[in-house]
């Protein structure tokens, strides 16, 4: 953005992502550990049901320029803000996420999301 302050060469993306609870068997961090695996990364990666592969072993996988393009610049970054509506706080965040859901159903616009962040934000 012209004008904004901050680093350019920082990220702001998505991911998804497994765990266990407390109450897991140990059925579950065994199967982390199988699907983290170079082998099924790579297999993941390969068969496009994964676009990036959580393991960095299984990066030679990759064959979309695009796909490289973005594994590349993602290792480069300084820093990477997953879910933007986890850096704010909550209010703020539950109001970023219905408005975008808004936004995707034909009912907002950029600038009526961003008011709607800038009202929670100021109510916090």
């Amino acid at each position: 953005m012209s004008g904004g302050a901050g680093d350019p060469h920082a990220a702001l993306g998505g991911g998804d992502g497994f765990s266990c609870t407390t109450k897991a068997t140990s059925a579950c961090p065994d199967f982390l550990k199988y699907v983290s695996s170079t082998e099924v990364q790579t297999k993941l990666v390969q068969s496009t049901t994964a676009t990036l592969p959580s393991n960095p072993a299984a990066v030679s996988a990759i064959t979309d320029p695009t796909l490289k393009q973005v594994e590349q610049y993602l290792k480069e970054t300084p820093f990477n803000q997953t879910y933007f509506d986890q850096a704010l706080q909550t209010n703020p965040g539950l109001a970023l996420d219905a408005a975008i859901a808004d936004f995707f159903a034909g009912k907002g616009s950029p600038e009526s999301v961003a008011k709607s962040v800038a009202k929670a934000a100021a109510q916090q």
